[in-house]
């Protein structure tokens, strides 16, 4: 019997646990004929301020909070510059992620979602008429998981396919 495609989208976000995802699909799920999809969604800025912007091993970490467009002792033109710099991060890692799907030699390409991710990712699912949709989690306890949300149980709760989540 012959071997049907399956078309699959991976949700990617540049994450260790996206990455290991990724890996353990091709490891252990990938099949030749397979049609690969690495979704990344760039979440739009919703009113809310960044007041924190570090650098951790080469990631920019950002932290929200409700506030006027510049709090109190923050340079304005370093907030100007947020959504610039986080439109060149979002760039590089979808080149990052074109690379990492043409190195495995898999059939696919990456999709470049915007809005929230959970909602964009099952959106695109819909649309793109995938057979499967396989995203990581950090495995966070229920209580980090009620009070934050997630976008894996997101998936989870409201794909019309089937969802693999992948555990680290």
């Amino acid at each position: 019997m012959a071997q049907q495609a399956r078309k699959i989208l991976i949700a990617m976000d540049g994450s260790k646990y996206s990455d290991y995802a990724f890996d353990w699909f091709m490891r252990y799920f990938y099949k030749d004929k397979d049609d690969v999809l690495l979704a990344y969604c760039v979440e739009p800025p919703t009113g809310l301020s960044m007041f924190c912007r570090r650098k951790s091993k080469g990631v920019v970490e950002t932290e929200t909070t409700p506030a006027a467009p510049v709090a109190p002792g923050q340079d304005a033109n370093a907030v100007a510059k947020v959504p610039q710099e986080d439109e060149d991060e979002s760039t590089v890692l979808l080149i990052r992620l074109q690379s990492k799907i043409s190195s495995a030699g898999v059939k696919g390409s990456v999709l470049r979602l915007s809005g929230k991710p959970g909602e964009a990712l099952v959106k695109a699912s819909e649309e793109n008429k995938v057979d499967i949709i396989v995203t990581g989690t950090r495995g966070s306890g229920f209580f980090k998981r009620s009070t934050m949300g997630s976008v894996s149980q997101h998936i989870v709760n409201n794909a019309s396919v089937p969802v693999l989540v992948v555990r680290v």
